[in-house]
């Protein structure tokens, strides 16, 4: 659930706000084995406080590198913090503003954010959200995020569905 422009979270009375419609929310999402997960641009305690507040397994949080870095923050320091709320990570990268270059051609520190992940034991989805390119782009963000996250699955025939495959 992005908390981006006029959605963002600004205040305590803001994150209170969020926390209680999490906490409406989570109960349902939990007998259906959905996650709810809040991204943004909260440091890393903020989103701790937010947890606690709604206080269900059901709630956790989408980290995206890039986001993190054009707001003055660590990435490698913010997983470590959020440890077990990360369930999803959007790989992308920074210059001035948030997927403005190719993974690895930015501000994020790839290396050391993968560290991170490892640390708090992260298997999910890294998911690249990257700025539109033709195929051999795509394969080259591809190949970039398989090394330096060699633990990565191997290539999957993946299926040609859509305009997003």
């Amino acid at each position: 659930m992005p908390f981006f422009a006029r959605g963002e979270l600004d205040g305590a009375e803001s994150v209170e706000r969020c926390a209680a419609a999490f906490r409406a929310l989570c109960p349902l999402a939990a007998t259906r084995g959905v996650t709810l997960l809040y991204e943004g641009t909260l440091p890393a305690d903020e989103v701790l406080r937010l947890a606690a507040l709604v206080d269900s397994r059901a709630f956790g949080c989408y980290f995206d590198l890039a986001n993190a870095v054009v707001d003055g923050l660590d990435t490698a320091t913010e997983i470590r913090a959020l440890r077990g709320l990360v369930r999803r990570v959007h790989l992308k990268d920074t210059h001035a503003r948030t997927g403005d270059c190719r993974p690895g051609l930015g501000r994020v520190d790839f290396a050391e954010t993968a560290r991170a992940l490892a640390e708090i034991d992260y298997d999910g989805w890294l998911v690249l959200e990257t700025p539109a390119a033709p195929l051999e782009l795509v394969g080259r963000d591809l190949a970039f995020a398989r090394s330096v996250f060699p633990t990565l699955e191997p290539p999957l025939a993946w299926p040609r569905l859509g305009a997003f495959s």
